[in-house]
């Protein structure tokens, strides 16, 4: 059978703090709303100059 460790002294959590993982989200999201904002502007202008 296999032994299983009680011990958890070892153990690192690496994982992130979740208002982190929230700012990263909000950051992503930012960005791609920049990005089509900045696409709707550039198609705006070229229908404009036509």
């Amino acid at each position: 059978m296999q032994k299983y460790f009680d011990s958890l002294d070892d153990y690192d959590d690496h994982s992130r703090h979740p208002l982190m993982d929230k700012v990263i989200c909000n950051m992503k999201m930012a960005l791609i709303f920049l990005a089509c904002l900045a696409l709707l502007f550039a198609v705006c202008g070229t229908l404009e100059a036509l």
